[in-house]
This record gives C-alpha cells, sequence and structure tokens, in this order.
C-alpha cells in the first residue's frame, strides 16, 4: 500500500476540490449560549423606555421577578444605577477579577439596563447568575422559592458593602432590613428579656381558618384581608420557656413588635403548610384582599411599631436595657478608635469602617489597608425617617406564584411605573389591565 503525503493538497493541484472540514455556522445550543450571554438583547424596541423584561434563563422566573423589585428600589438604583458607577469600582479595585465573575460589575449592569433608555426590550441575566449563584442551590436550572432567593441577595449585598468602599456602611441594611423585637415576661417573677431579630422580609402568616377549609377540601379559595395576617402574625402567646431569673421553666408571656422599619419592606405570605393526608407540602388556596392598596398610602404597620405594642413599663425597661447596650458598644468603639488611630488614616475612614465590622478593629484594620484611598465621593439622597411620628408605606410591587409547589410553576412580577402598572412576565412586558394582588406571595413597600 502506497501512503501519500499531503493528498488533499496534491489532489486541489490536479483540479478536484473538497470541502473544508472547518465548522463555519454555530449549532443551535451554541446560539442560545449567545443569546443568554448577551446582557442585552437588541432584537426589538422597547415598548416601554424604563420597563424592560428579564429572560428565563433555566427556569429563573424566580430570580428575574425578585431582580425586577429589588432593582427598582431607590436603595439600588442609588448605589448601582448611574452610568459611574462602573468606572468608580474599577479604578478603586487594586485587583479586579475577570467581569463576568465580578459580582459588582453584573448587579451595575443589569440595574444600569434595567434603568436606563435604550432601544433594548429585555435583559439576560446569564453572567449575573453566574457571578451571584455559583456553588449555590440557585445555580442549578430547578425552579427555587422567590422569598428565599431575594433574603440570599440582600444577604450577599450587605457582606459586600463590607469590602468597597462604593457602598456607604450599614446602607443595606437600613434600606431593606426589618428589626423584629421579641418581648418575653415572666408570670411567676415577671421578669423582662429582649430579643432582636433582623428579617430581609417580613414572613406573615396565614389565619388558622385558611387551614382548616384546606383540610375540608372545599373547592373555593380561603378570603382574608392582608390586616388579618398581620394579627395572626403578631398574635401575643403564652410558652412554657426557661426564665432566666427564675432559672427554671416559667409560663412566659410573648409579644412582637417592630422597632425597625426599613424604606423598603418586603412582605412574604405563608401559603405553604404541611399535608399528613398527601405526605407532602400544598400551596394553600387563599386569596388576600388588598387591592384598595394600589394607590393609596397604608398605615397599617403603623400598629405594630414597639411603642404602639409594649406597655410603659415595659418601654422603660426595654430603654434601660438599650442604653446600656448602647454605653458598652460606645466604649468598645472609643477602645477600637484609639488602636486605629496609630494608623496613618483619617477619622473619617476609620469610623466608616468600624460601622462596616461593628467595631472590630482587626477586620476595620485589614479593610483600611486594602483600601488606602477613597473613590470619587458619593453622597446619597436619603430622607431621614427619624422624625416620623406615623409609619406609612405605598405598595410599589408584588410577585404572584402560579402553581402548586413554591418550587414548581412559574412566577410573574407586577411594579408600578411611570406608565401605569405593568406586567414583568420574563420578557414580555405589558400594562396591567386586571390586578392580581390578591394572589401575590410577595409584596413591595415603599416609605
Amino acid at each position: 500500500m502506497i501512503k501519500y503525503k499531503n493528498l488533499g493538497e496534491r489532489l486541489e493541484e490536479l483540479g478536484v476540490h473538497f470541502p473544508s472540514p472547518r465548522k463555519k455556522s454555530k449549532t443551535l445550543h451554541e446560539m442560545e449560549q449567545d443569546s443568554y450571554k448577551s446582557i442585552v438583547s437588541e432584537d426589538a424596541p422597547s415598548i416601554y423606555l424604563k420597563a424592560k423584561g428579564i429572560s428565563n434563563v433555566g427556569n429563573s422566573c424566580y430570580m428575574g421577578s425578585a431582580l425586577q423589585l429589588l432593582l427598582s428600589s431607590h436603595g439600588i438604583i442609588s448605589v448601582f444605577g448611574g452610568s459611574d458607577t462602573l468606572k468608580m469600582h474599577l479604578e478603586s479595585s487594586t485587583n479586579h477579577p475577570f467581569e463576568s465573575t465580578c459580582k459588582i460589575c453584573q448587579l451595575a449592569k443589569i440595574t444600569a439596563g434595567l434603568c436606563t433608555d435604550s432601544n433594548a426590550r429585555h435583559l439576560s441575566p446569564y453572567f449575573f447568575k453566574e457571578a451571584w449563584c455559583k456553588d449555590t442551590i440557585f445555580e442549578t436550572t430547578e425552579q427555587q422559592d422567590v422569598d428565599e432567593f431575594l433574603c440570599f441577595l440582600l444577604e450577599n449585598l450587605s457582606q459586600l458593602e463590607k469590602s468597597t468602599p462604593l457602598i456607604p456602611s450599614s446602607h443595606f441594611r437600613s434600606h431593606f432590613e426589618i428589626c423584629v423585637l421579641h418581648t418575653a415576661q415572666c408570670t411567676s417573677c415577671n421578669h423582662i428579656t429582649f430579643r432582636e431579630e433582623w428579617q430581609w422580609t417580613l414572613h406573615l402568616s396565614l389565619p388558622q381558618h385558611v387551614f382548616d377549609q384546606e383540610i375540608s377540601e372545599e373547592s373555593s379559595p380561603a378570603s382574608v384581608r392582608i390586616q388579618e395576617c398581620l394579627d395572626a402574625t403578631f398574635v401575643p402567646t403564652t410558652e412554657q420557656l426557661r426564665c432566666p431569673s427564675c432559672e427554671s421553666i416559667q409560663d412566659m408571656h410573648q409579644k412582637k413588635s417592630i422597632l425597625q422599619f426599613p424604606q423598603c419592606l418586603f412582605a412574604y405570605v405563608q401559603k405553604y403548610y404541611w399535608d399528613s393526608k398527601s405526605m407532602c407540602i400544598q400551596k394553600a388556596k387563599v386569596d388576600i384582599h388588598c387591592d384598595s392598596l394600589l394607590d393609596d398610602s397604608i398605615t397599617l404597620f403603623d400598629k405594630l411599631k414597639t411603642a404602639s405594642v409594649l406597655s410603659e413599663s415595659e418601654l422603660a425597661c426595654f430603654r434601660s436595657n438599650k442604653l446600656a447596650k448602647y454605653h458598652a458598644q460606645q466604649e468598645k468603639h472609643q477602645q477600637a478608635l484609639a488602636r486605629l488611630r496609630t494608623q496613618d488614616h483619617s477619622i473619617e475612614r476609620i469610623d466608616d469602617a468600624l460601622a462596616r465590622f461593628d467595631t472590630d478593629a482587626a477586620k476595620a484594620l485589614v479593610y483600611l489597608d486594602e483600601h488606602p484611598a477613597e473613590p470619587a465621593s458619593f453622597t446619597l439622597n436619603t430622607t431621614s425617617l427619624a422624625a416620623s411620628t406615623t409609619v406609612a408605606y405605598k405598595p410599589f410591587g408584588y410577585v404572584v406564584h402560579y402553581g402548586s409547589n413554591a418550587y414548581s410553576g412559574h412566577y410573574v412580577a407586577y411594579r408600578r411605573s411611570e406608565e401605569g402598572w405593568l406586567e414583568l412576565n420574563d420578557e414580555d412586558v405589558t400594562i396591567q389591565s386586571h390586578f392580581h394582588m390578591d394572589k401575590a406571595c410577595l409584596y413591595a413597600f415603599i416609605r
């Protein structure tokens, strides 16, 4: 047998032509990936200049719905919505990672994409998901719970603000975190204990009659008012707990109140329950009547504030405990400040670093060394809430889940805009003709 080297070239010389084995066109899978990786889709003009959809990347409707509400809030837009955000971030980073894996870059891009006028019809969260959800349950293509993702995102944002001067200290906590105060009084010695619980979303319980109707297998959904959900969540109880004063198990009267209200309040209705008959988690069929909230400021949270729930004696005891903790914190802060003033840093930067790390001098020093120079000056146009006597909120969005389980079905976001109330169903953005607030599982209120 005779072997010819460069047979193809020899045959070409003789006039015999062969098609090139090189691939000239992309497969459908490759084209789909390219579409996902494009942060902005330019395939059609935008119907609404300031309202864009977010494409569904592998059952990510829960992600798109949460982002539509969160990224349209002032707390996010004030930091990531400006055109200079990325520039400031890149200038302040001495060792910047690859852009597609940088959380700040991806968050700034998708926020700016939703806020700015362009011809884009919708945005793709492909790289955002890659940067933020790697090695988490949200990395998969399975459906997830919108409340779990929202809390995951806000918690990561809170951690992120500690590592970058671009974000003011405690910015996300002041804008989004709610503080629930748990009060327990012993029936034997009247000793009172207090516990503060910080939450990203206020979890609302359904009244018991909703679940009784579910057990009776009635076909029609139960009907409740949102005020009933608040009453069921903050109802006083009596439980047997250990009293630190008696050092024994005693009956304890318990109350819950809201100690600190955020500027943007997310409320999540817990519609899921364990069904012993089917041995699985089911979704309660319930309509929560709150369409009257669409255009009116509401004060239904006002009666839940600590000053309205606790008695005068309980308030006096709480203020005394709070004052003692404040003095202890101030002493710790002064000690840390004295330790860090030996370094070549300004008082303003030291105070900022200590605020980011709860007066932990060691962590604050590492932060100051990693960020020797502040980026361009950045100020927030926020309104002080301290002078407000009445807690009033106005709804600006909600999310409806269609399906029988939190980890299946489909999520759709609804949001107030200049054009009116909009339905944000993945890539599609339309003016809402029928309100579905009674079907919502997640509500967003602005103060």
